[in-house]
């Protein structure tokens, strides 16, 4: 039974510091208009970056952000002009070079939730900022059984069945 509730209080432990990531990120205003309203006003791009929570976390993800924003290829860059089909192909070409998530024995669910969003748009210098957020889950199979519908002594380590 404790093992069982170690694996819950971990559960909570890892949504709370996820909730709290989020909410420190959401400091920067989000722009109200449609893409093409600042395409068509002639606004440039002041900042293009990816958000990640916990990417200060894990230095190889860090990097590896880093390296696709800057990238020479990139369609969409701090300081030219606004594009709406710019802002598009940069976040498929993020999509694309971002490493694929697996499926595996011991990381049994996994998926990526990725959007792009306009922010900190500023009517008097004609300036905004391009974010591509992504938010990665893979649970691990030691956190898997508390999602199981199955024999629940199975999660809190009764081993009478094992014979």
């Amino acid at each position: 039974m404790k093992q069982c509730c170690g694996r819950i209080g971990l559960c909570c432990l890892v949504l709370c510091a996820l909730t709290c990531s989020v909410k420190s990120q959401a400091v920067s205003k989000k722009c109200t208009e449609p893409a093409k309203f600042y395409e068509e006003n002639s606004y440039s791009v002041r900042e293009v970056r990816i958000n990640s929570p916990l990417r200060w976390l894990f230095g190889s993800v860090d990097k590896k952000l880093s390296e696709i924003i800057n990238d020479p290829s990139m369609p969409i860059k701090k300081g030219m002009p606004f594009r709406k089909q710019d802002e598009d192909e940069g976040f498929i070409r993020f999509k694309d070079k971002f490493p694929e998530l697996t499926v595996s024995k011991t990381n049994r669910i996994a998926f990526r939730l990725a959007r792009p969003t306009l922010e900190n748009c500023d009517k008097s210098t004609a300036k905004l900022d391009v974010i591509y957020r992504v938010y990665t889950f893979g649970f691990s199979n030691f956190l898997s059984p508390l999602f199981d519908g199955g024999n629940r002594d199975d999660v809190c380590g009764n081993q009478a069945n094992d014979k």
